[in-house]
């Protein structure tokens, strides 16, 4: 009699796992999968809604004619289908915001909290905004930002580093003059990539997150010694092309022979910016302690 039991029991489960069993097919479909017509949260667009009532009041009117600043941005439609948005695939949450080219100018006053928990990237390319939005700081799920091209001067500030989940920063082409200081420790800090090309750094390089694999300080006015913190930056690509670049690495190793030829050697191969590995680096290193370069 068991055996009879298991036997039907064991045909009932086959049967519901059958490719060809309609019920279970849709059951499984309707588990995992989202429903065709699954649109944004209700929340997600008041709040995307909002930024451009913010973006519109930061635009001067003789810029905007009408509707013209994302147009089809509008209360009755998906915002997943607006410009620039993209949406989880599955959750239809709001995960990437792209609205570059605009000229914001005075976006950084535009509201303290976004509602967007899911956001992962936000370009913010050529906008002419002169500050960091500050409602970048409770933004602790971004992954991606890209701030680069804009007027944004002052200091990089600290609590940028306290993003917690940011991996990518980009603020290349700004008017930054230096970096708040201290940079978290390597445990609260994720990021791997940072680009401050062509800024208006000045002073000594800056203490950096060791996390950083991708490092450009390229195009700007520091000096002084390149810090020993790059040196446990394994594996890292470092761009410090600046007419001072011979200065630093003057200042760091003045007194080691070999110096003059690998300096040469550099500007005869014409690099017109300074990306090596820190494994390379390091190898410069020895041979200018231990002896001249042969």
């Amino acid at each position: 009699m068991r055996s009879c039991f298991r036997i039907a029991c064991s045909f009932v489960f086959l049967f519901f796992l059958s490719p060809q069993n309609s019920t279970f097919t849709s059951l499984s479909q309707a588990s995992f999968y989202p429903l065709s017509s699954q649109k944004c949260s209700d929340v997600e667009k008041a709040a995307l809604l909002q930024l451009k009532r913010d973006l519109s009041a930061a635009i001067p009117e003789s810029t905007v004619a009408g509707d013209s600043l994302l147009p089809s941005w509008k209360p009755n439609t998906d915002c997943c289908s607006w410009e620039g948005v993209s949406c989880h695939e599955v959750t239809a949450h709001v995960i990437g915001l792209n609205i570059s080219g605009y000229n914001f100018y005075d976006l950084v006053d535009s509201g303290d909290i976004l509602e967007l928990p899911y956001l992962e990237r936000l370009n913010l390319v050529n906008c002419s905004i002169g500050g960091i939005p500050s409602f970048l700081r409770n933004m602790s799920g971004l992954i991606k930002l890209d701030l680069s091209s804009n007027k944004i001067g002052g200091q990089v500030p600290k609590w940028i580093w306290q993003l917690e989940s940011l991996v990518h920063l980009n603020l290349a082409s700004n008017f930054f003059n230096g970096i708040e200081v201290p940079v978290p420790s390597p445990k609260f800090s994720s990021l791997t990539f940072l680009d401050l090309t062509s800024n208006l750094l000045e002073g000594s390089i800056p203490v950096l997150p060791p996390s950083i694999k991708f490092l450009s300080l390229a195009i700007n006015r520091l000096t002084g010694e390149i810090p020993a913190s790059f040196c446990n930056m394994s594996r890292a690509v470092i761009g410090l092309r600046n007419r001072r670049c011979n200065e630093w690495i003057e200042q760091s190793f003045k007194a080691k022979k070999g110096l003059k030829k690998w300096k040469d050697e550099l500007y005869t191969a014409k690099v017109s910016l300074l990306l090596y590995t820190i494994v390379h680096f390091l190898a410069c290193i020895a041979q200018l302690l231990h002896g001249p370069l042969s």
